[in-house]
């Protein structure tokens, strides 16, 4: 009876084993490294990283054309920043001039203020020169028509 048992249990281990087997080598065959979730830091930071900055960099500029229509006329993409090309451009009542780098102004008509959006460049003074009179005009300042007005780009962290 004993001998009898222990076939049986042997005879259900070889069957296991074989399903197993089985059952591995077929799951082997369907790997596909493509559903793999597992990646490389160089593949990180050669690949995806460019592709989500690029694409970061798209929306950004897309929402910021929304809220500024007039950005991107000068220069061929907006990222030539020693262009010496003069526009003009034509706000209507609400819409902002952001400059991104130094430039010069005349306001031919209407009405418009100096907005300075860092509290760190409020602080230290800085402002457009109005190179008309000499001066300089502060945050919140109305500008002044018919005068020539030279921002330049400043940093303050």
């Amino acid at each position: 009876m004993k001998f009898f048992n222990m076939k049986k249990i042997a005879l259900l281990l070889v069957i296991a084993a074989l399903t197993i087997t089985v059952s591995a080598s077929n799951s082997n065959s369907n790997y596909d490294s493509a559903n793999d979730p597992l990646v490389s830091l160089s593949y990180v930071e050669q690949v995806l990283k460019p592709e989500i900055i690029a694409s970061a960099k798209a929306d950004i500029i897309a929402e910021l054309k929304k809220q500024y229509p007039n950005l991107g006329e000068a220069g061929n993409d907006n990222t030539d920043t020693t262009s010496s090309e003069y526009m003009v451009i034509q706000l209507k009542a609400g819409q902002k001039l952001m400059a991104a780098s130094s430039c010069e102004i005349i306001m031919t008509a209407g009405a418009g203020k100096v907005i300075i959006t860092s509290q760190a460049n409020i602080d230290a003074g800085v402002g457009l020169n109005d190179l008309t009179t000499g001066g300089r005009i502060l945050a919140n300042a109305a500008l002044p028509a018919g005068h020539l007005v030279l921002y330049r780009a400043h940093i303050f962290v």
